[in-house]
């Protein structure tokens, strides 16, 4: 929370004197110089709450400690965090959040990452002092994927403000009082709108949690890999959390720029077809398995057999908006430097509506990389080679037919699939089978872009990294490596780059001039 005229402040936090925008509060000033404050209500994309009174800090010239999240830095305030009393203070709220709480850990999905089980190795007693009986509420389904138990609810409201603020739903709140106060939804409702699992991501105990993640893995053997959704054009930042190489969920990730602290329920749930059994596992030809070094000859002769033909011109490419800018540039640097001006067509799911939420937005454009083929294609080549010219194109004579797929449940329209019949040769780069497959007479499998590396440019025009989340499943490739490994087969030589020596080759475009692919955060850059 700044004001608009970004003027400076300085205060001293625990000796050290710093400078901060003025209308910050306490706990951002603190958390953003690198300062721990414990907070339960708190959270930086929620409005202030100031219940849980954890945060509580020492202000010199006030006489009661106080709380963080709710204090306004000022000129020459001196803000102790860890003053005796501070600490005893922290000490007595954790025992009366601990004295209902059931310790129940071991079953517990939030152990691990719990803000209770934090604070309570740092501020708690190692011996209750409460003898009476507990205070036992209510454990049940809030709805589809969102589980709730309410003895281990400290009423934080994190959950409500959510829906109140974020989502707009207004689902949940808080009834009855005192120690008998629970969270719960209002009767006749359940959260089944597209951003309820946000509510299981905010919540900083084991109150509300995934139906979909209960009891798959504990968090200390997961290996967590920084990613981004490609579910729409929005291209949220994410976390892919992995076991012995199966995704086991994937959460938002912080980005200011982007999707704050939170993603929509169909990215966050869409990740089977990772593991499902339609998975093409090695290249095949005409039904039977070949070698990829087969694969890449019988590519390489049925690309110049096409050539031969027709000067190229007999030849097409069908890209979907799935693909990488890597793969992207590749395609366009194939056809105009091997195959004669080859045509490109771009396939891409139908437009939906917007989803538009009080303070997030789920884009209707479920393609995450138009933006990226508009900047290597052209947006003038892109207008003019949509699948209904491809169609046309069949229809005056097509001898061969390229598709690089990548499309998730993605299925090719109808009217395609009846014109494929015409094509003599259609090859097909894609890691699951498919209808088109059945009518390919080379498939080679590529990779989920869970499984390698790559840049995507979002629809806000912000160039955003992939990186494997997972080891390659099955014998597929990156596409960026098979289009390299066509290309050395055409020229007879030639060595095969990783995504960021691509990426290099990439900066002769205008736009990724300025670009260092290792330079990129994993926040992303805005481009022209």
């Amino acid at each position: 929370m700044s004001d608009t005229t970004n003027t400076m402040v300085s205060l001293r936090i625990n000796g050290k004197e710093y400078k901060v925008e003025s209308g910050t509060t306490l706990i951002q000033a603190c958390h953003n110089n690198g300062i721990d404050v414990p907070h339960y209500c708190y959270h930086k994309d929620l409005s202030v709450a100031g219940n849980c009174r954890m945060c509580l800090v020492k202000v010199e010239k006030i006489p009661k400690p106080a709380i963080a999240c709710a204090t306004i830095v000022t000129e020459g305030m001196v803000v102790d965090t860890q003053a005796p009393e501070i600490v005893k203070a922290r000490e007595g709220v954790m025992e009366f959040l601990l004295v209902n709480h059931p310790l129940d850990c071991p079953v517990c999905d939030q152990a691990g990452e719990c803000k209770l089980q934090d604070y309570s190795y740092t501020y708690g007693r190692s011996v209750g002092r409460f003898k009476e009986e507990k205070v036992v509420k209510h454990t049940k389904d809030f709805g589809s994927h969102v589980k709730y138990w309410g003895t281990r609810c400290i009423v934080c409201t994190r959950c409500v403000r959510f829906t109140d603020e974020i989502s707009g739903t207004q689902e949940l709140a808080v009834f009855n009082r005192g120690d008998h106060s629970e969270i719960d939804i209002f009767p006749g409702m359940e959260i089944e709108n597209p951003l309820s699992m946000n509510v299981v991501d905010v919540c900083p105990v084991g109150a509300l949690v995934s139906s979909d993640f209960l009891y798959q893995a504990r968090v200390w053997f997961m290996e967590q890999k920084n990613s981004i959704c490609l579910e729409c054009s929005v291209g949220c930042n994410t976390r892919i959390d992995s076991l012995d190489n199966e995704i086991k969920r994937i959460v938002p990730r912080d980005n200011q720029d982007v999707n704050k602290s939170f993603m929509c329920d169909y990215g966050r749930l869409n990740f089977n077809y990772v593991h499902h059994a339609s998975r093409i596992e090695s290249p095949m030809a005409e039904g039977k398995h070949i070698s990829w070094k087969e694969g890449i000859d019988l590519f390489k002769k049925k690309i110049q057999d096409s050539i031969n033909k027709n000067k190229g011109k007999s030849l097409a490419f069908l890209v979907s908006a799935w693909n990488d800018n890597e793969t992207l540039y590749l395609v366009q640097r194939l056809t105009k430097d091997f195959l004669n001006e080859s045509d490109v067509f771009f396939f891409m799911k139908e437009r939906e509506k917007d989803q538009i939420f009080p303070k997030f937005r789920i884009s209707g454009d479920r393609n995450p990389n138009v933006q990226g083929i508009k900047t290597i294609f052209g947006t003038d080549y892109f207008d003019k080679r949509p699948v209904k010219a491809l169609l046309e194109r069949i229809n005056q004579g097509l001898d061969t037919l390229v598709f690089l797929g990548g499309l998730p449940n993605g299925k090719v329209p109808k009217e395609l699939m009846d014109d494929l019949d015409k094509v003599r040769d259609t090859i097909v780069m894609d890691y699951s089978h498919s209808e088109i497959t059945k009518k390919a007479s080379l498939i080679l499998p590529s990779l989920t872009y869970m499984e390698k590396s790559g840049s995507y440019i979002n629809d806000q025009k912000r160039l955003q990294r992939i990186l494997p989340a997972i080891d390659p499943i099955g014998g597929g490739k990156a596409d960026s490596i098979v289009l390299q490994e066509l290309m050395n087969a055409l020229k007879g030589e030639g060595s095969v780059l990783s995504a960021s020596g691509v990426f290099d080759q990439m900066r002769s475009l205008n736009a990724f001039k300025e670009v260092n692919y290792r330079a990129i955060t994993d926040n992303g850059i805005p481009i022209e």
